[in-house]
């Protein structure tokens, strides 16, 4: 599951969910592919997401993906942990 949300000219990933059993299969690789060819035909061109800073495998998928570390949100989770706020630039 991959939901986001559109604004003028740039959109923010809310969610990527792969089930435990289906992980490290490239499920949300090619969930991130999808997501970002659509954002392009709706000329989207920057996308922006923020992932926990202990999850290590998402942060590299993204980084992976082209998304760069941009600031961190100090204790943005319910529990106190950061959040690090990552962009990408969408080209068609």
């Amino acid at each position: 599951i991959i939901t986001s949300s559109i604004g003028m000219d740039d959109a923010d990933i809310e969610s990527v969910y792969v089930r435990v059993e289906h992980r490290r299969k490239g499920i949300a690789y090619e969930l991130l592919n999808k997501i970002e060819r659509e954002l392009v035909s709706h000329e989207i061109k920057k996308v922006l997401l923020e992932v926990r800073e202990s999850n290590i495998s998402a942060r590299a998928l993204y980084s992976k993906k082209g998304y760069a570390d941009i600031f961190v949100r100090k204790k943005y989770y319910h529990d106190g942990e950061n959040a690090v706020v990552m962009v990408k630039e969408l080209s068609e």
